[in-house]
């Protein structure tokens, strides 16, 4: 499987954007919690979650925060 490099800059962008929103959490909780509830919807462990589905979570993540 290739995964395309540019996903990389996309989703750190979202990371940064909703750790800046939880300033207090350490980046392994910040990407435990997100791993977690993403593999969660996916029906996936954890550390199986693919970056489309951690990034399609975090879409909706963004989506129910407005």
């Amino acid at each position: 499987m290739s995964r395309d490099p540019k996903r990389i800059p996309r989703i750190l962008k979202e990371i940064e954007r909703i750790w800046n929103q939880y300033p207090d959490l350490r980046f392994y909780q910040l990407m435990d919690m997100l791993g977690t509830y993403a593999g969660y919807e996916s029906g996936s462990d954890k550390y199986y979650v693919e970056d489309t589905e951690l990034e399609e979570f975090i879409k909706k993540y963004k989506d129910k925060k407005k």
